[in-house]
């Protein structure tokens, strides 16, 4: 099973620069990056479409000199989700999404990640508008599905850590994947956000979903609130998880979406990387 670390390539906060950062995964034993186009307001969003080629030319070449490759990409995501509440605004999400998907296929990877689309916000269920946002979301997933299945990019559609949403739940995600019945759209299961619905451990959510699961984002959390930590630093079961991935037979890339928090050093981040890394094998050590 290859490791994965979640890159976010457009933080410019971050003190090691992206040639050090990739050279510090590499390191460490990842051998692949998620790359993440969640803000669209960098570059490879600005570029005309015919630019694209050019400016992601040295972001490969730095993956290909550290060598990792790029396991699968982190589509848009826009908060507050003002723009998915009319349809110009959703208008403007499916130029940005259609965008991601291309980015996905220039840069090698076969999984694009996406979170469903809010036209009502994350309270539909108590407002009362759990089937427009059902129909808006297959309309739309059926969109993007179709424009990856040109590029040979499968959608992972990702379950979320809202109470009150409708399309939150690991299991409202397989049942509109199961509808849609396309080979292009599956699952990106995320631990934490997973965690937020305790009536389920995630072991069991990982059979539920089992052949449907193309995508993992794992992490932890206090099971109240998406929080991104370490595995063995919340609630989750790691060693149910690992029963479940290999109940299902999971062969896949074992993605993390967490990275070492605070390090303001090189060796700070290596030694952060290095735990990250050894707990991620731990787990994997665990499925054989």
């Amino acid at each position: 099973m290859k490791l994965s670390i979640a890159d976010f390539y457009y933080d410019t906060t971050c003190w090691l620069n992206v040639a050090q950062r990739y050279a510090q995964f590499a390191k460490a034993g990842f051998s692949c990056v998620d790359f993440n186009t969640a803000k669209t307001d960098f570059p490879l969003y600005t570029v005309t479409e015919a630019e694209l080629t050019k400016v992601l030319q040295p972001i490969k070449m730095q993956l290909s000199d550290a060598g990792l490759t790029v396991s699968q990409v982190h589509g848009p995501w826009c908060w507050p989700p003002a723009k998915d509440m009319t349809p110009e605004g959703r208008i403007v999400r499916a130029g940005e999404m259609k965008r991601s998907i291309l980015i996905a296929h220039l840069l090698g990877a076969k999984n694009w990640v996406v979170h469903p689309i809010m036209p009502h916000g994350v309270r539909d269920i108590p407002e009362g508008n759990t089937q427009q946002t059902w129909d808006l979301n297959a309309e739309f997933m059926s969109w993007l599905v179709a424009y990856g299945k040109e590029l040979d990019v499968t959608v992972c559609l990702e379950n979320m850590p809202f109470q009150n949403f409708s399309m939150a739940r690991p299991e409202s995600v397989l049942k509109l994947v199961k509808e849609l019945n396309d080979p292009h759209f599956k699952i990106c299961l995320d631990t934490g956000h997973a965690a937020i619905f305790p009536d389920h451990s995630l072991e069991e959510y990982v059979c539920m979903l089992a052949d449907q699961i193309r995508a993992f984002h794992i992490h932890d959390n206090g099971g109240e609130k998406d929080e991104h930590l370490f595995p063995g630093k919340g609630v989750i079961d790691w060693q149910g998880f690992a029963r479940g991935l290999k109940a299902i037979h999971y062969q896949g890339v074992f993605s993390l979406e967490t990275c070492p928090p605070d390090a303001s050093t090189v060796e700070e981040f290596e030694k952060g990387l290095n735990v990250l890394a050894g707990v991620a094998r731990d787990i994997i050590a665990q499925t054989a």
